[in-house]
């Protein structure tokens, strides 16, 4: 039997089409009456939400305390939503020479904002001139002017709000979409100052040309940079400052004042939502940091280092050789170097051999996040870095490492890293009489490390960079033959690093002197390039081994307790001499 008129699948086509067109004309009709609605002057739409309530009063739970998350554009917040430090009760309270807030006995109860530091400013612009940038929402406190004045007529005579200091007008039955009204209010950011100041100084380089410099507390110092200077030295075209403003940010805001509140519980509440964002926010280790860093060219080499090379491979179930989130080294472990001592390794080196691109690695301007090198950079900076690694891992110590089973590595580590026993009841310490099996090998600790890493930069760079122009092979034939003839062994005093490196009085490891270690062993690689650099290095070291200054006595490379003195420097000779 036949359908008549239409088939069965022509009508469900038909349907299919009726049903779409009602699905537009009723978006179409939501859509105008939605235009219509928002379409009014500082009204903005809004998602509410809550959490939390207000103090108990009288026996009661408390009101629930609302918040509302807008959705703003950067030039609209960088125009709006002042600092929390802007705060009315904060205007006396900043010590302009410190950039700190006063606490005194008129406001230690209820200080809910800290003063921003004004030098973050420019490496925040800069950071967000950058295509790969990436702002966390703001949480932003609103408070109409009625909150400060205790006579208005928001307050009743107990000092208690009759409303809530955000007018939100829901817009669909659950109440969840709304309208807020920011029109009129005071915006102060709670959490997100930073931010905030980041936005303003990109602002004021775009309409002004120019964006200061300023000291901590907003002083200006330290000069303008202009706009070409800012667009060339973070790689940013002039027109694209203007479309960075389009981008949007979500803003959460709470109320200053929740009906029911008093004055001073608004306050408490404040202060302990900002106490709660900023002490519950757990704090990344510098070595995550490293570990997460995508952006820093030595981060991502460095990385590459402590995963690729043979040095730092450990096998399946051991520990580790790098120590990859703390910055430090524990006795007893198997842990050769740091991440963050790989980094410091990496930046010391690099820019040395290469300064025409690596120097362009580091941030421009202090606190700012650098800017990724293309990888062709990133490529060559780790190829450098794993040949420079191939050189040290050949050395003596680091062969003996390398030749121990997987079961005795650690003690063999350790032997030749800790130093021997420290006897606090001798007149001399045990390491003046006789080493015992601990040796305290220099190289075998993050500071020497980056010592021996220094002192390579140093000899192997071109003389027009600062350096002496030598060849690997020779740099590390001479460490050999100084390695080999004990001469990283701290605690012994005939080598260099007694009294610079180990503490000779409670045998400890000094880092104070790592300013210039590097240049000992330059010295007794090559010798120094001038007698300025010589006098400077022998003071310094003669004054770490100075055993009576009054009769003007220190402890040679001998052993001896011997007079010195000051201009005739006895530093030990270069090995190729």
């Amino acid at each position: 039997m036949e359908t008549p008129g239409n088939s069965i699948p022509e009508l469900a086509d038909d349907y299919r089409e009726a049903q779409a067109k009602v699905d537009r004309d009723r978006a179409e009709i939501l859509s105008a009456l939605l235009g219509q609605t928002i379409a009014r002057d500082g009204q903005f739409v809004a998602f509410a939400s809550r959490m939390g309530r207000t103090a108990d009063t009288n026996g009661s739970l408390g009101v629930p305390v609302p918040s509302f998350t807008v959705l703003h554009s950067l030039e609209w917040i960088s125009h709006h939503i002042r600092l929390g430090s802007e705060m009315p009760f904060m205007q006396d309270k900043i010590d302009h020479e410190t950039g700190r807030l006063i606490v005194d006995s008129s406001n230690a109860d209820e200080i809910k904002q800290r003063a921003p530091d004004w030098t973050r400013q420019a490496a925040l612009a800069a950071y967000l001139a950058q295509p790969q940038r990436k702002f966390g929402p703001i949480m932003a406190v609103i408070s109409p002017n009625w909150v400060e004045h205790s006579s208005h007529g928001n307050w009743n005579k107990d000092g208690r709000a009759l409303t809530t200091s955000a007018e939100f007008t829901p817009i669909e039955p659950s109440g969840r979409v709304g309208l807020l009204k920011l029109d009129g209010v005071r915006l102060y950011a709670l959490d997100g100052q930073h931010r905030v100041l980041g936005m303003r100084g990109l602002r004021e380089l775009q309409e002004r040309g120019t964006l200061q410099l300023r000291s901590h507390d907003g002083t200006p110092r330290g000069g303008t940079m202009s706009r070409s200077e800012f667009c060339e030295t973070f790689r940013v075209r002039i027109e694209d400052l203007q479309f960075i403003f389009e981008d949007t940010l979500p803003v959460e805001y709470t109320p200053a004042v929740v009906i029911g509140e008093t004055h001073a519980e608004a306050t408490r509440r404040i202060r302990r939502t900002f106490i709660a964002i900023n002490s519950y926010a757990k704090k990344t280790d510098k070595g995550e940091n490293i570990l997460l860093d995508e952006t820093d060219g030595f981060a991502v080499v460095a990385r590459r280092l402590g995963v690729t090379h043979p040095l730092f491979k450990a096998d399946d179930g051991e520990e580790p050789r790098v120590n990859w989130k703390g910055a430090s080294i524990t006795a007893g472990s198997s842990h050769l170097t740091t991440l963050s001592t790989l980094k410091e390794v990496a930046a010391a080196y690099l820019p040395m051999l290469k300064p025409e691109i690596f120097e362009h690695w580091r941030a421009p301007i202090r606190g700012m996040m650098p800017i990724r090198p293309p990888d062709a950079e990133i490529e060559l900076g780790s190829d450098l870095i794993l040949k420079l690694f191939d050189r040290i891992v050949r050395l003596p110590v680091f062969q003996i490492l390398q030749r121990a089973s997987s079961h005795e590595y650690a003690s063999v580590l350790n032997r030749w890293r800790e130093f021997p026993e420290f006897d606090v009841f001798a007149s001399r310490t045990c390491q003046d009489r006789e080493l015992g099996s601990n040796r305290g090998h220099l190289l075998l600790r993050p500071l020497g490390q980056l010592i021996l890493v220094k002192a390579v930069a140093e000899l192997v760079a071109s003389e027009a960079n600062g350096g002496h122009g030598l060849g690997l092979d020779f740099v590390f034939r001479a460490l050999e033959h100084i390695a080999s003839n004990r001469g990283f062994e701290m605690p012994r005093p005939q080598t260099v690093w007694y009294g610079v490196t180990y503490g000779s009085v409670r045998g400890r490891i000094v880092t104070r002197n790592k300013s210039w270690a590097h240049r000992l062993v330059v010295q007794q690689v090559h010798g120094l390039r001038n007698e300025s650099e010589t006098m400077s290095l022998w003071r310094n070291w003669v004054t770490c081994r100075i055993v009576d200054p009054r009769r003007q006595t220190w402890k040679n490379l001998d052993g001896e307790v011997v007079h010195f003195e000051w201009d005739y420097p006895e530093l030990p000779e270069p090995v190729d001499a």
